[in-house]
């Protein structure tokens, strides 16, 4: 249980201090919410597996976060043409991010975004847009209940259906379910 709350807290808290700090990167808008879902799908898993939510429930939640992963990606490989070089050309290309050094003096090397020589690094500068992910309202909303719903299951689990009651466990199921 107090892994699901810390989970929660430091996903909140790494989001709050980044747009404070104006740390946010196009990259960051991908990855971060990879994590949730791969959280999300980690836990449904286990959480079906022990009985603690139904079966439907976390197969549903795994198929749509998958879903969700797909279309995002499959949206970046298309705009750049199914071919890209590195990972920091997947995510270049955004008006006003910069990758790398861009005055002609770069002189090759892995650097941290992948560059392996001038031909790539140009490439990479070429690349279309990368549109950075915006999360929506009901997103927001779902991420929290499933949260709530994996908090409940560990807790009614450890206290024998005690706590939360039955009520609150279906609704938590129907609004992980419904959003």
């Amino acid at each position: 249980f107090a892994g699901v709350v810390m989970a929660g807290f430091s996903d909140w808290l790494d989001g709050y201090v980044a747009r404070k700090m104006g740390l946010n990167s196009v990259a960051g808008t991908y990855l971060d919410p990879l994590g949730d879902k791969l959280f999300v799908c980690s836990m449904a898993v286990a959480l079906g597996a022990k009985g603690l939510i139904p079966v439907w429930l976390g197969c549903f939640l795994v198929a749509r976060d998958v879903s969700l992963i797909a279309g995002a990606w499959t949206q970046r490989g298309r705009a750049l043409g199914w071919r890209w070089d590195t990972w920091g050309q997947f995510f270049a290309g955004t008006e006003g991010v910069q990758f790398g050094d861009t005055d002609g003096t770069y002189q090759g090397g892995s650097g941290l975004y992948g560059f392996g020589d001038q031909e790539s690094l140009k490439k990479q500068m070429d690349a279309p847009p990368v549109p950075p992910v915006k999360p929506e309202l009901i997103g927001k909303i779902s991420t929290c209940a499933q949260f709530a719903l994996f908090g409940g299951a560990l807790g009614n689990g450890a206290s024998g259906g005690e706590m939360p009651g039955p009520e609150v466990m279906q609704f938590l199921v129907f609004v992980s379910g419904g959003t």
